[in-house]
């Protein structure tokens, strides 16, 4: 008897410890910077993500780009300046000389959308030449 509780319980506990490890293969727990609190982000979701910011972009009242997101820096054309960024989640952090400033990146269609607290909502689109 003791046997088959003992077997059971190795069952169990080793069908617990395989979800764990397809969670950790597919979501990162980040830790939010702001309210302190962890949260789980999907990795394939923020590949995906970062996989559609590449390239460069224009807005409106603008005839060329104005900025370039490559796999780890942003190009900005007008002032001939690159700042590293890192993407985790949904949330872009462009580290300048001076200051670092998040964004929140959605598309809406083919339109990028950064949303921060202190710019408010930007609109992007692809520039093709």
């Amino acid at each position: 008897m003791k046997i088959k509780v003992y077997a059971l319980l190795l069952i169990a506990l080793t069908a617990c410890n395989n979800k764990e490890t397809i969670d950790k293969e597919t979501t990162t727990d980040v830790k939010d910077t702001t309210s302190a609190k962890f949260y789980k982000v999907d990795k394939k979701a923020e590949s995906n993500l970062h996989e559609q910011l590449i390239g460069a972009w224009t807005t409106e009242g603008y005839q060329n780009a104005v900025f370039s997101i490559k796999n780890d820096s942003v190009y900005y054309v007008e002032n001939d300046e690159t700042f590293p960024y890192k993407l985790i989640g949904n949330v872009l952090t462009i580290e300048y000389t001076d200051d670092s400033m998040n964004f929140d990146v959605s598309f809406t269609g083919d339109t990028l959308v950064l949303k921060s607290a202190r710019e408010g909502d930007s609109k992007y689109w692809r520039f093709t030449e």
